[in-house]
């Protein structure tokens, strides 16, 4: 117990540094690029199926969901802290309201794989190398790992400090958190 406690701990403090300091930078969250799901993402959306990468339609796809763009890396000893509870809101709630973008910062297309297979499930991705994923950091302005930005369809901005919803949330029901962002009043 004193485990999982010291764990939480942790999480929380990391998740108030990272969202501090991305809280304070004046530019994060301006929509001055792309306005609906389709055109952020194009084509540009993957999932991995049994193992196999497979090309997605990113407006049938994130149709009327709430999405979850999530900046994470297989070598940021942070993210393999929060990637669990992320991956049970996940499977809690399902694929019909609720999506994951992985946005990698991995090394390589190798690594990327790697941490997908081991830990994201069927996430949506974004292929490795590909310009979105630095158009993604400009646009909500990411300065640090783990981070955790929820938009809704009209790519407007629900919070930029998703990670910190979920500590808030851990003892909750993963139906309440969804239900939060998607009351929330958006902010462009």
């Amino acid at each position: 117990m004193s485990f999982v406690l010291t764990v939480a701990t942790l999480v929380i403090f990391i998740t108030k540094m990272v969202a501090t300091s991305v809280q304070n930078n004046p530019e994060f969250g301006k929509d001055n690029h792309k306005s609906t799901m389709a055109e952020l993402f194009n084509e540009d959306l993957m999932r991995m199926k049994n193992g196999t990468a497979i090309s997605i339609n990113a407006r049938d796809q994130l149709h009327g969901k709430i999405v979850a763009l999530y900046f994470s890396a297989r070598w940021c000893q942070k993210c393999h802290v929060l990637t669990p509870f992320l991956k049970d809101i996940y499977n809690d709630v399902g694929q019909d309201n609720f999506e994951i973008v992985y946005v990698s910062h991995d090394n390589s297309e190798r690594e990327q794989e790697e941490y997908m297979r081991k830990s994201h499930g069927d996430w949506l991705f974004i292929p490795f190398g590909e310009l979105l994923i630095d158009d993604l950091n400009d646009k909500y302005n990411v300065r640090g790992l783990p981070a955790l930005i929820i938009i809704k369809e009209s790519c407007d901005l629900v919070t930029k400090n998703g990670t910190s919803d979920i500590i808030d949330y851990i003892a909750k029901p993963s139906v309440e958190l969804l239900e939060k962002w998607n009351n929330t009043v958006c902010t462009k």
